[in-house]
């Protein structure tokens, strides 16, 4: 298993690699707005450099009808966005009974932006099974968001989700 670290994409790039596997702008029809490879691009950008706009205008432009409701979470999202290193992350995921992570795209990708979970260790398994081959919204153990060395993640602190 290859656990090379990837740096950082530029949007265009990203928009790319995602559609050479997707092919979502062959078949957007199979992508719906939870499970949109360029809507997940377009927001893990818009975060990491706080760029409302880009994002609010992405939306405006493919998704009106969740316009409000997607923006709301975002700007959620945008005020907990944090670059955390390990020590602290340790700390955070121990005070919280933290034990799974979910990463907005590939978690070897530097510029993922991990949520926190809690989840019934019985579930957690199946909620890994492949993880390493998901490019979005793959859950991963903790100890893997630190892999080979990596100084610092991006966490969004907006809450601990649970019941999975």
């Amino acid at each position: 298993m290859d656990h090379t670290i990837k740096k950082y994409m530029t949007l265009e790039e990203r928009l790319k690699h995602f559609d050479s596997h997707f092919h979502y702008n062959e078949r957007p029809e199979l992508f719906g707005f939870d499970i949109s490879p360029e809507r997940i691009a377009y927001r893990n950008e818009a975060l990491r450099k706080g760029d409302r706009e880009l994002y609010s205008k992405y939306l405006t432009g493919k998704y009106a009808k969740q316009l409000e409701k997607e923006m709301e979470s975002f700007d959620l999202a945008a005020k907990n966005l944090v670059r955390i290193g390990k020590d602290d992350a340790s700390l955070l995921f121990n005070d919280y009974q933290v034990n799974l992570l979910k990463s907005d795209i590939s978690y070897m990708d530097d510029d993922a932006i991990y949520s926190m979970y809690k989840v019934s260790p019985e579930s957690i398994e199946y909620l890994l099974e492949n993880y390493q081959e998901d490019l979005i919204d793959g859950f991963v153990p903790l100890e893997e968001a630190f892999l080979n060395g990596r100084k610092e993640i991006f966490l969004d602190k907006s809450g601990i989700l649970s019941n999975i």
